[in-house]
């Protein structure tokens, strides 16, 4: 009879621990996201226009993170930037919310 472990394969914790941090992040990205798309009409079009300019540039800097961490999935400084990169983004969408809130 073969013995069954319960010990985990290298990683498997923290790689849940990820998931569920990259599941809450994409749920409150989601609801600013929301409100943020129900107030644009009360936004000055230049705060838009820097609000829309900033994401998309944030977007683009994540998506070249993620690429290079699946070349490099190992890579502690890729996983600092993409957080960083990641924070700056909610940053950005919780002033753009309160921005909204603040105008209705």
């Amino acid at each position: 009879m073969r013995a069954t472990s319960t010990a985990e394969a290298p990683g498997g914790a923290a790689a849940r621990a990820v998931s569920l941090e990259d599941n809450r992040y994409a749920k409150v990205v989601d609801q600013l996201e929301q409100i943020l798309e129900a107030g644009r009409a009360v936004l000055a079009l230049e705060t838009l226009v820097t609000i829309e300019v900033s994401l998309l540039t944030l977007d683009d800097a994540i998506e070249e993170i993620e690429t290079a961490l699946a070349d490099d999935p190992n890579s502690d400084l890729l996983r600092r930037l993409l957080a960083n990169r990641q924070r700056t983004r909610l940053g950005v969408l919780q002033r753009a919310a309160a921005a909204v809130q603040a105008q209705t």
